[in-house]
């Protein structure tokens, strides 16, 4: 005779296989969003002898990432008080992956800067959603194993984002590495939208 789970016991377990699925899908996007962090810091040489860019342009394509992270920064925990954090967190994904695969269509550099603070502005809410979806589906006893998790890919993207965008750009070029990365983040946004 086989034993028979009641209710409850598979309401537990369910809950248990959502939980891993939640930290595996904010892993994954921790690592794909510093996969595209890293992205620009090796494609700017190419991108430098393509557009024929002067110090002060490669600097502001570089620098727009990082002035629309920062202001977007500021409002990325209201956003995720106000409209949840599986709609901010889905479109964030959604945003930063457009704004790569943008950054791979481009023919200025003009184009390429506000291509990266579309990249700049989807990651910067990333943080404190992933925060608040920890919070949210873990007791507070048990918070630091998922958050120590999640926040390890930023490790592992900055690592593997050296390699990876480092091979695409030696096989194919700059563009074709972003325009992969985006996809990756699309993929990864539509995974998770799929997993719950």
């Amino acid at each position: 005779m086989f034993y028979k789970r009641s209710k409850g016991e598979h309401s537990m377990l369910s809950q248990i296989k959502r939980r891993h699925i939640i930290v595996a899908m904010l892993f994954i996007c921790w690592v794909v969003g510093f996969l595209d962090k890293t992205a620009i810091n090796i494609a700017i040489i190419p991108i430098v002898d393509e557009f024929h860019l002067t110090s002060e342009q490669s600097g502001m394509i570089i620098s727009a990432f990082f002035l629309a992270y920062s202001l977007t920064q500021l409002i990325g925990g209201y956003l995720v008080d106000r409209l949840g954090t599986r709609s901010v967190l889905t479109s964030a994904v959604g945003i930063w992956s457009i704004g790569t695969i943008a950054c791979g269509a481009v023919g200025s550099a003009m184009g390429l800067a506000v291509s990266r603070a579309l990249v700049g502005m989807g990651e910067a809410v990333f943080p404190a959603g992933s925060s608040v979806a920890i919070t949210e589906n873990f007791k507070k006893e048990s918070m630091a194993r998922p958050k120590s998790v999640i926040q390890s890919g930023a490790s592992v993207g900055f690592a593997v984002g050296s390699l990876v965008t480092t091979a695409l750009i030696a096989y194919f070029n700059w563009r074709v590495m972003f325009i992969t990365l985006g996809l990756v983040g699309l993929a990864s946004g539509g995974a998770a939208i799929g997993s719950e």
